[in-house]
């Protein structure tokens, strides 16, 4: 279905302005008018050897969004990370820095890594230390290799 394309998540509005929401047992849904929960959020997956549906309603399956939307860029080994590649998606249940981390070499297939974020103020990539964000909120990381040559100027001042 075009409409849902590209789309990673939705979020559902019945036209009484309530979401959809889906309830802990992952068996039943309920409504509420507050949209910004994580248990708002839905994927779509397409439903094979369906027929077409009017184009005013549609029938697809339904599914819960579990964990957070993890973006990912891979840098070259100068530590350059090229923008007009397509960036890798996953969704992410664990709830810190070493699982995450560990989740992105089983993605990947690189052992030595560092997860970075890119400084809004700078725009330098700066490595991820403490902590993920609060709330399962998506992250937009980049992945450089310790072995890349900026490796050095990581340590040192924690900056790539």
């Amino acid at each position: 279905m075009e409409l849902f394309a590209h789309a990673k998540a939705v979020r559902l509005k019945s036209r009484h302005d309530k979401f959809l929401y889906a309830d802990e047992d992952e068996l039943h849904v309920t409504q509420d008018r507050n949209g910004s929960s994580p248990s708002a959020r839905w994927t779509v997956e397409p439903v094979p050897h369906a027929p077409g549906a009017p184009s005013d309603s549609f029938s697809a399956p339904l599914h819960k969004v579990q964990g957070r939307a993890i973006h990912y860029h891979i840098a070259d080994d100068k530590g350059d990370v090229d923008e007009d590649t397509e960036r890798r998606s996953f969704t992410f249940n664990g709830s810190n820095l070493e699982e995450l981390t560990q989740k992105l070499q089983e993605e990947t297939g690189i052992d030595d890594l560092i997860v970075c974020t890119r400084s809004p103020i700078s725009g330098k990539l700066t490595p991820l230390l403490l902590q993920l964000p609060p709330n399962n909120a998506a992250m937009h990381i980049v992945l450089v290799r310790e072995s890349s040559k900026d490796r050095e100027s990581a340590k040192d001042s924690r900056v790539l």
